[in-house]
Formats: structure tokens, sequence, C-alpha cells
């Protein structure tokens, strides 16, 4: 009877994160120590649970032998074995993480499972996989965790919901993985691009279970920029979702990461919820080439929701031909779009250069999304989004759907309109001091202020920021600085030289405004639930 014990290791503090994101709130939560053996969120030391399950190989070489499973009886392991003639190689907890297939490739393999229970993921552990090696037919062993984690706190759950899908768009989190240095002592799953469904992973829970829970997620180490959030089972499943822009989030051994989100949505007309884009689109100029080439278009969204380029030199280096054309340059002002070949990148001034039927910037591959996985708004959604939704109270204001913002960020302040979601739950934060008016446009003196972490909170709970803009008119880009003018595309026409736009600044707004297409205008696009 060989019997195994876990080496003990104490838990790394939690220290602040990178706050500086659109993430609301970030912290770097320390999860394990070198040497890095389960998770404890809680409490100092880890000591093994009865019931945990273990699953060792036994056999002499990657090639031949088979699993065992093993199950914690009193804080030890219990493996029997004849003897040191089929020791076993490798162990992995848990055992449903193991991968027998791997090893006739002579490589050692875990799988992620595509779903998890609310118990196994729920509260201060977590069933992160680990492997430990046994290389000298020691009966002590240490167990290496071979991923990262995502801890994250989900509100406003549907009460019918049976479940949460979290999707990370490129990324690989559930399925087979293969375990590199898997004899050292910092084993790691490889970063591996997924197939069809393996960028999802689920937790399941009763109905009612709980309106917020915190989560722990155990994920390949890598860089993950954004996630999706969608219940599961709930008659609300198609009106409401998060998409949480999770700032270049690293999952690697021994940190993890804190984030907290709230499921929201914006109606556009009636039955149909909308979720926005995490920040204004750009087309970016491909840094491999020369500058003065002709550039081929990069889509992507801003960084943060507050981003825009505006009157920067660089917004209007766009040559005739709908190239973005220096080297490494980001545009964000499009003139409306009606060629696939452009997509409104243009420097032309004649109307009849914009002439015909729109081409939604949508269609395209923004990212890592897939294309057509965005859209535009038109006119008329625009209008019912400000002026006819039904939505929550802020500040004593019924319904409220939008007010003037200020956001002080480093230092600098950014004007625009802060739209808050039907189900908008965020009180008051902290750092957040409500203008004198809501669902009304006011002079920007009067408007809404927030510093970067009263943005942050808004932010969390579901809101959107529309920064002002200004325009461009061929090479030159107007209503910028102290006059702050914002403007964003509908997919609505208005004759053959002119389209639908909403249009803001101090005092006034109008989402229903007729601007010549040859004019470059922000786009924010939604994606439909």
């Amino acid at each position: 009877m060989l019997v195994l014990s876990s080496t003990a290791c104490q838990k790394v503090p939690g220290a602040p994160g990178d706050e500086t994101g659109p993430v609301i709130r970030t912290e770097t939560i320390g999860v394990l120590a070198e040497p890095a053996t389960k998770v404890t969120l809680s409490g100092s030391v880890f000591s093994w649970a009865d019931g945990d399950e273990v699953a060792v190989w036994t056999g002499t070489d990657n090639t031949t032998g088979s699993y065992q499973d093993c199950i914690v009886n009193g804080g030890n392991i219990s493996v029997g074995l004849a003897d040191d003639a089929t020791r076993f190689n490798y162990a992995i907890y848990p055992s449903t993480a193991k991968d027998a297939s791997r090893f006739g490739n002579g490589t050692l393999g875990v799988i992620l499972p595509d779903s998890y229970s609310y118990e196994q993921v729920c509260g201060e552990d977590t069933r992160m996989p680990m492997v430990a090696v046994n290389d000298s037919g020691r009966e002590t062993l240490t167990f290496y965790c071979v991923s990262g984690l995502l801890r994250i706190t989900v509100g406003n759950i549907p009460s019918d919901a049976t479940g949460l899908e979290f999707r990370f768009p490129g990324r690989k989190v559930h399925g087979s993985f293969t375990v590199n240095n898997p004899s050292g002592s910092t084993p790691t799953i490889s970063n591996e691009s997924p197939g069809k469904g393996e960028d999802k992973v689920t937790v399941r829970f009763d109905i009612g279970t709980a309106k917020e829970m915190t989560l722990n997620i155990p994920l390949p180490t890598g860089t993950y920029d954004e996630v999706f959030i969608t219940p599961v089972g709930s008659s609300e499943q198609s009106g409401i979702c998060k998409h949480l822009k999770a700032g270049g989030y690293s999952a690697i051994r021994a940190r993890g990461r804190k984030l907290s989100a709230s499921l929201t949505s914006f109606s556009v007309s009636e039955g149909q919820r909308v979720l926005f884009s995490p920040g204004n689109l750009k087309a970016v100029m491909q840094d491999a080439l020369t500058e003065g080439a002709a550039g081929i278009k990069d889509w992507q969204f801003a960084e943060h929701q507050y981003d825009y380029i505006g009157g920067a030199a660089g917004n209007t280096a766009i040559s005739g031909d709908g190239c973005v054309n220096i080297a490494g340059c980001s545009v964000d002002l499009f003139g409306w779009s009606t060629a696939v070949s452009t997509f409104g990148l243009s420097n032309a001034t004649a109307g009849s250069a914009y002439s015909g039927n729109f081409r939604d910037w949508g269609s395209n591959t923004i990212g890592s999304d897939e294309t057509s996985s965005w859209r535009t708004l038109t006119a008329d959604e625009w209008d019912y989004l400000f002026h006819t939704r039904s939505a929550s109270t802020v500040n004593g204001e019924e319904n409220a759907r939008y007010a003037s913002a200020t956001l002080n960020i480093d230092g600098s302040s950014v004007y625009g309109i802060l739209l808050f979601p039907d189900n908008y739950a965020g009180g008051t934060p902290e750092g957040v001091t409500w203008g004198s008016k809501i669902n009304t446009p006011v002079v920007w003196n009067s408007s809404t202020k927030c510093t970067s972490s009263g943005w942050a909170a808004l932010e969390a709970a579901g809101c959107v920021f529309l920064p002002v803009t200004g325009y461009r008119n061929g090479s030159s880009v107007y209503d910028t600085g102290s006059s702050a003018h914002g403007y964003y595309w509908s997919a609505s026409s208005s004759g053959d030289d002119k389209a639908y736009c909403i249009y803001f600044y101090s005092g006034f707004l109008n989402a229903s405004y007729a601007r010549p297409r040859r004019d470059g205008l922000a786009v924010r696009l939604v994606k439909e639930l």
C-alpha cells in the first residue's frame, strides 16, 4: 500500500490589479504559491479534503500502463500497487482531468470540462488541474497547478436561469490539452486554438440558486481580452448578457484575476435588445507595411469606451482608394459605408463617392469575432434607445436612459453621453456626482462627473459611454477640443447624399440627424441578443 500526501503551500496575499482599463474592478488574487498545489482561496494552508478524486498512471513508461482512480480518505491518497515495478509515473487532480489517449504519443495531457456544477467552482475552493510526477519512487509528491484562474462575480442573474455560459472569443478553454514540462516545477497546459464550441464553458445550477454568485473558472495559461456572459435556460436569455473587456488579462500559474460583471442589455425596439461593443470601431494599418504603402485594414474596437482618435493627425491618414496609408496608424472616423472595398475609408469629398446601399461595418471580422457578429443601429433604434424605452430609476429619475457626462481619466476630461441599461442597479457609486438633469442634454459644466473609479463602477453596472469625436471632411477634422461635438452613424439613409446619425454637444442631442454621407463620423456597433 503506497500512501501519498500533498506538500502544503502558503497562500499568496492578494494585491491590487491594473485598474486603468475598462474592467470594473480587478484584483490580482494569490491562489497558489511555489511549489504550487491545489487552489485554496481562503485560509493559509492547503490540505486534501476527503472525497477529492485523483488519478494515477501506472506503468514503467508513457506507452504502457493504465489509469487508476483514487479517492482521498483521511487526508491521504491511498493507492494499492503490487510492487515498485508497477509504480505510477504521474498523478493528476482532479481525476476528471485525465486524458489517457495522450500517453500513447509520449505526452501528458489533461482535459478541461465544458461545464461545471455550481458546487465545483463556487466559494473559496475550485478544481484547478494539477499534476505530480513520481520520478524517484518517493511516497510524498508535490502537485503543481497547470492552469490559471478567473474569479468572477456575476450579478443580476435571472431567477429562472439554470446556468451561466462564459465565452472567450478566439481562446480554447475546454477539451484536451498537452501538459508542457510535466516533470518540472512549472508545468502548464498549452495555449491552443479552439475548435467549434471550445471557446465556451458553462456553470450549471438549480433555478433560484442566487441572484449574484462568485465563481472560480480554471483557464489555460495565456492572454484573454474579452468574455461574453449569458444566462442559460432563462426566458431572459435573449435579452440579458454582458460583454466584459478583460483588458489583456493574463492567466498564469500562481495568479488569478478577479472581475465583476452585471448582466444588462439595452432595448432598441419593442422586444429587441442589444449589447454594445466595448469601444468605438477603428481600422488599423498593419505595422509590417511601410509608410506610404497601401494599407490592409485590420478592424478592431477601441481599448476603452472613452477612447477616440478625434483630431489626431493619424485620423486623416486615408487614401482615396480606401486604404489607411501610414504604417501602424488607426482611423476611427468613417464616411457612410456603401462599398465593401472601403467601408467609408475614403478622403473623397464628392457625394457621388458614397452613393449606393448601406454596407454594415459589422460584416467585417472585428478582432477575433466572426464576421457579422456585430451590426449598426438604425435611426429608429437610436431614437427608441434615447427617447422611448422603459428603463430603471437613477438618482430619482424614472426611465433614466441617458445623461451628459464628463469623465476624469488620468487628469484629462473626456466629454460624452452616458447610456443607462434597461435594468441599471448600480445606485450612486463613489466617484460619481450626478448632473442637474437626466434624459436631458445639459452644458458640460452641469453634466454628471465621474472619476476613473466612478466610471469603472458605472461600467461594471452595464453603462455605456459614447465619447465626443468630432467629424472628418476630406483630410481635416472639426468640432473637437473645447467645442466637443459627438457624431455616431446609423444604418439608415436620408436620400442619395445623406444618412442619419446621432449628434450631440453641450445642451443639444438629436438621435436622428441627417448628415452628408461624405463626412467621417464615429461608429459604435451592437450585438443582437
